[in-house]
């Protein structure tokens, strides 16, 4: 069994330039309802329209989690750190004078966030917990590439599910780096899939993308027992650290 990367750690590590440090967030926390007044006022009014009460304390956990994250980087407080979106929608963080070069991204699904940290280099992470979906080589069909859905076709049908997210969850954290949102369609591009826990590349498919220069290290990443993760990094990584929060 492969040893498990995940480091609990109580204090702030140190980050390197050309490092990514990736925080595992377990949302199953007690909610401390004062923390909702970290927010934004934008996350606070998204966090009330959950008409579920345990989907409002995972929103609610997830962000303040990144709050605090954030905040051992900067040296502030959480409820000082103040975030804005650009025009897709990727948040930034806007205090201090170092705030711009830190780079961030996180995403959440079921009980688990992902929160990915770095200097100078843009980040995208996703996560996604895995459970049964009706034909999800139809759903391959739509909005994959023709090379990445008979890649996805061609494994043993005991693999297809994961395999499915594992594109799935790569070609959302290449688009959350570079901070497109859904401007960019998931079909104008393909992964190459490298072994869990390496990072790999791109393939091209549409000459209009070739604007972007950058070299990108992208791969699926460990995450916990029934998720699938992956993290995209402009430029090469020296090292990766792993945090439970």
């Amino acid at each position: 069994m492969p040893e498990d990367p995940w480091q609990i750690s109580l204090h702030t590590p140190t980050l390197s330039r050309g490092e990514v440090h990736i925080w595992r967030i377990f949302l199953d926390q007690p909610l401390v309802e004062a923390q909702n007044q970290w927010l934004s006022p934008e996350e606070q009014a998204r966090a009330d329209r959950f008409i579920q009460a345990e989907h409002r304390r995972r929103f609610i956990v997830a962000h303040v989690g990144l709050r605090v994250i954030l905040s051992r980087y900067l040296q502030e407080l959480p409820q000082h750190v103040r975030l804005e979106q650009g025009s897709h929608g990727k948040p930034y963080v806007t205090i201090a004078s170092q705030a711009s070069f830190l780079q961030f991204n996180l995403s959440h699904t079921h009980e688990l966030a992902l929160c990915a940290v770095a200097w100078d280099q843009s980040v995208g992470v996703d996560v996604e917990w895995i459970h049964l979906l009706p034909h999800e080589e139809v759903i391959a069909e739509r909005f994959f590439s023709r090379e990445e859905t008979e890649a996805l076709c061609a494994l043993p049908s005991t693999e297809r599910l994961r395999g499915f997210y594992r594109y799935w969850t790569c070609k959302e954290a290449y688009i959350k780096a570079l901070g497109l949102g859904l401007s960019l369609n998931f079909n104008r591009f393909t992964v190459r899939l490298v072994p869990e826990g390496s990072l790999g590349g791109l393939v091209w498919v549409d000459p209009s993308l070739r604007e972007d220069t950058k070299q990108w290290s992208l791969g699926n990443i460990a995450a916990a027992e029934g998720y699938v993760a992956a993290l995209a990094v402009a430029g090469n990584v020296t090292i990766l650290h792993f945090f439970t929060f």
